[in-house]
């Protein structure tokens, strides 16, 4: 199996760990897209959890843009999400622009249907390439220059959340210049406060050997804490591990639990592995049914690999594989609310 250490940043991610982290009650932690207030025991605190919560609670049945301006696609968000909130008391999300800080350039075109206000909101600063913070109570949408000073301010103070995102952006470049170096420094002072984003992330700098020496036995460890913690990527990473064998002995059935928890969790590369374990029998008995039920939610995700193995197994199964291979598939389907 090619298998490849993921950071968390993609959308499907941040979805994942901020959907996951709501539903447990916990503070959401932060990503590419989104950031938070630093720590404190009074108001802050308090507002951004709530303002986060809000934000994700708040679904938009439709977002819809073809080449609109920032500070456009940024008053439909807040207009709507006036009209939309329906909690008692409540008067939707405040959302400012400094326009001198927008690019002049950026033109957001999105078609989303039945999205939470707080993804909508993700998805368009990262198209502007800029960031949010939110700050008594209110999103603040800063440029990626200007969301670094904030962040640095915030981390310095101790906040996990502006760690990782720091850590974040010295990771791919953004508002600052590319420093494996630091991002790796950021991401062990989050993780060390717990934050599972920053431990997923950081592990993955011990896997590659980026910004310090290559270490799987550290990567195992930091993996291990953020997969306990429910991250799906964490999860994949960890079942990749053990598939390789590497800093530790080579285990397939441990493997196989890491790729289920987070193929559970709809996380297609581990739905993919699962196929490819399936298929090889690598830990478990061959079975192509099984293999082609997993490739098949793979495929539904956009995963190329699992498009070609359906391929190649539909021109040799037999008709009795087939069968039975379809009805395992669509039992995955029904049970993961794949069309």
């Amino acid at each position: 199996m090619q298998l490849a250490a993921l950071k968390i940043s993609s959308p499907d991610a941040y979805a994942e760990a901020v959907k996951m982290f709501i539903q447990a009650g916990y503070n959401v932690p932060s990503s590419a897209g989104h950031v938070a207030t630093p720590h404190a025991n009074g108001p802050s605190l308090t507002q951004k959890n709530a303002t986060i919560e809000k934000m994700w609670r708040i679904i938009f049945p439709k977002v819809q843009f073809e080449n609109a301006s920032v500070a456009e696609a940024l008053e439909y968000l807040r207009v709507g999400s006036r009209d939309l909130d329906t909690a008692q008391g409540s008067k939707g999300v405040n959302i400012i622009l400094d326009e001198n800080e927008a690019p002049s350039n950026a033109a957001i075109t999105l078609d989303l249907k039945n999205v939470p206000m707080l993804e909508a909101l993700r998805y368009i600063t990262e198209l502007a390439q800029m960031k949010f913070v939110i700050e008594n109570g209110a999103v603040q949408v800063k440029s990626l220059h200007e969301a670094a000073k904030w962040f640095r301010k915030a981390a310095e103070q101790g906040d996990a959340d502006a760690q990782t995102d720091l850590g974040l952006m010295y990771d791919k470049g953004e508002g600052v210049a590319q420093d494996y170096v630091e991002a790796r420094k950021w991401y062990l002072k989050a993780a060390e406060q717990n934050d599972p984003l920053a431990q997923n992330n950081l592990a993955s700098m011990y896997h590659s050997g980026d910004g310090g020496p290559q270490d799987n036995v550290e990567a195992l460890k930091w993996y291990r804490k953020a997969a306990e913690q429910g991250i799906a990527a964490a999860q994949f990473n960890l079942g990749a591990i053990y598939d390789k064998g590497e800093g530790v002995n080579q285990d397939f059935v441990e493997a196989r639990k890491w790729f289920l928890k987070a193929a559970e969790q709809g996380h297609v590369d581990s739905q993919f592995s699962l196929g490819m374990m399936y298929r090889n029998g690598d830990g478990v008995p061959k079975d192509y049914a099984e293999a082609y039920a997993w490739f098949s939610l793979a495929a539904k995700g956009g995963d190329s690999d699992a498009m070609e193995n359906l391929t190649k197994f539909e021109k040799a199964a037999t008709p009795e594989d087939k069968e039975r291979s379809l009805k395992r598939a669509a039992e995955l389907m029904d049970k993961f609310n794949r069309p």
